[in-house]
């Protein structure tokens, strides 16, 4: 098992291309997406090259040349990171990328070239997992490793700034979000990179490094593929994801508001629906549920007019004498109050020769105001209908009264 699980950054980097060639629609992005399909073929294999498993069975089946399956494998490395900002530039409006893709084509030939030059030189073998060189061949590897750090540092900054600076001109939705993963993936990648200096700092020190992926590695490479396989699918998984935000806060706001439901359908129980939604209308359609309480509340409200006394201005007054409440709090005391007062009425089937003024209790939301609004409001008076020591106080009053 500990084997195979040196296989899941190529697995990760499969599921990425699989991914990119399926949606590969548009013609004027076929080749960038090509480009990408190419980025995560090489790393996918320089990931599986590299695996320790890899590393153990080439130098099993070929000793005399079992080092070069490193070598291989960071070139595949390089040769994938090199491809990242050429699909940025074809992806992007043109401007002034065409005038640094002579250059980063130019900086990417010389570095695939000199890196095995490099590692040749340095006279490295493959002993025990480890890539071994002597004397002056360890400064050959040591420079092998060092120009692999830089080169992976210098396309994954070319990547990431540009799509970063592309992110920012863009309004929230699941195009930024997935660009700002893509961001987050390279600089776990640009860890990932660093990380590999301390193979140099090995090779100058004991002579060697490690043949494959270390733990660390491992670990930060898959989470860098991860991170990005998640930006570049967001435009698939964000939508749900938001979806699920608005559920779970439906679900809550509907939950939330049962302190000022339950007595209202109980005692109005014609405005209540004949069996209340369960757990299968919420999830389903939590928001038409939460559409629907918000509705019969109102309802109640018009149903409790008539029902409200007219002490209640006096017994709510000297409620707050009693119980002060916080300012930001007293209109929704107020309003959670008179539903109390006008309910004990109710329940006694007496209605109140003057009935109490209106503006106490409203029977219509606000003109203009949202659903969302209306959930915020109720669900304030619902919070002080259940805790508030004023209501309990003017229901008190009220049922003295009746």
């Amino acid at each position: 098992m500990k084997a195979l699980t040196g296989y899941l950054p190529a697995v990760v980097a499969l599921g990425v291309g699989w991914y990119e060639l399926l949606l590969a629609r548009d013609r004027r992005q076929e080749r960038a997406v090509r480009l990408l399909c190419l980025f995560a073929l090489f790393l996918a294999t320089s990931m599986a090259v590299l695996a320790p498993a890899t590393m153990d069975a080439v130098d099993r089946a070929l000793p005399r040349h079992s080092e070069l399956a490193h070598l291989l494998g960071r070139e595949l490395e390089m040769a994938a990171l090199a491809l990242l900002p050429a699909v940025v530039g074809r992806l992007a409006p043109r401007g002034p990328w065409e005038a640094r893709q002579r250059t980063h084509l130019a900086v990417s030939a010389a570095v695939l070239t000199a890196a095995p030059v490099l590692f040749l030189l340095s006279g490295a073998d493959l002993t025990a997992g480890r890539i071994v060189a002597d004397g002056r061949g360890g400064y050959a590897l040591a420079g092998f490793g060092l120009l692999f750090a830089a080169f992976s540092l210098w396309c994954l900054w070319g990547l990431a700034a540009r799509v970063h600076r592309h992110a920012r001109t863009l309004p929230p939705g699941p195009l930024r979000t997935g660009l700002r993963l893509i961001v987050a993936g390279a600089a776990t990648g640009a860890l990932w990179a660093l990380w590999g200096l301390t193979g140099v700092a090995n090779v100058l020190l004991h002579q060697g490094q490690g043949a494959g992926q270390d733990p660390v590695a491992l670990l930060l490479g898959t989470a860098c593929l991860l991170i990005s396989a998640s930006g570049v699918t967001a435009a698939r998984w964000a939508p749900a994801a938001s979806a699920v935000r608005r559920w779970r806060r439906c679900v809550r706001g509907y939950r939330a508001l049962e302190p000022l439901w339950s007595p209202l359908a109980e005692a109005v129980p014609r405005n209540a629906p004949t069996a209340p939604p369960g757990r299968v209308m919420l999830l389903r359609d939590a928001e038409l549920a939460l559409y629907r309480r918000v509705i019969e509340i109102r309802d109640g409200y018009l149903e409790l007019r008539p029902y409200l006394p007219p002490g209640f201005a006096d017994w709510a007054e000297d409620g707050f004498r009693r119980h002060p409440v916080a300012p930001p709090s007293e209109a929704a005391a107020t309003e959670a109050a008179a539903v109390g007062a006008a309910l004990e009425y109710l329940r006694s089937g007496r209605r109140p020769s003057a009935p109490g003024t209106a503006p106490f209790l409203p029977s219509a939301p606000v003109p203009g105001a949202t659903v969302d609004a209306e959930v915020i409001w109720l669900t304030q008076v619902a919070h002080e209908f259940a805790r508030s020591p004023v209501v309990a106080h003017v229901r008190r009053v009220a049922a003295e009264r009746v």
